[in-house]
């Protein structure tokens, strides 16, 4: 799950060179409709090279990955901003990672979520992958299995659409965690 998680963040980031390419006239991209200026190119570098850090920092210093990702995100969104007709079908899958602190001091992802919507004033969700804890392994170590929920993800016709082919199985299979 860790290796599926690095590749979306490292795809997330390849997706950001697209605004960097446009703003310094590096490719013609008639898929960006909207002008955009070489400063907010080099924020959407910035985004992009925070989302590959993540991604590499999420093997080399799993306790910290988290930050460089929060920075992403950050610079990200100020990088959009100007390019919101573009943007907002790539923010229409919206999925929430939540990572939490085991026992033992690691930290784990331990749920995928997708928010599918609003009720009201409230924001309505579904798990799509959920950690559930099994034990104790004899070094200490909090010991689990990351399992799916069998929801298919609403998002998931959006996601192939981008070109990203999700396996059929994905949604159905538990994988043992340490």
């Amino acid at each position: 799950m860790r290796l599926a998680f690095a590749v979306l963040l490292v795809v997330h980031g390849l997706i950001h060179l697209f605004g960097m390419a446009k703003a310094f006239g590096l490719a013609m991209l008639p898929e960006l409709t909207q002008p955009i200026s070489p400063g907010r190119g080099g924020l959407w570098s910035i985004a992009a090279a925070l989302l590959v850090g993540s991604a590499g920092a999420l093997y080399a210093a799993p306790r910290w990955w988290w930050l460089i990702a929060l920075g992403a995100i950050a610079v990200s969104s100020v990088a959009i901003a100007g390019s919101w007709a573009d943007a907002k079908a790539g923010a229409a899958v919206n999925l929430i990672v939540q990572v939490s602190r085991m026992a033992d001091g690691t930290r784990k992802v331990t749920g995928i979520a997708e928010i599918t919507g609003m009720e009201g004033e409230v924001i309505t969700m579904q798990d799509i992958f959920v950690f559930e804890r099994t034990g104790i392994a004899s070094n200490g170590k909090v010991i689990g299995r990351f399992r799916a929920t069998g929801i298919r993800p609403k998002c998931s016709d959006k996601i192939n659409a981008a070109g990203l082919q999700l396996r059929s199985d994905m949604f159905d299979h538990v994988k043992a965690v340490a």
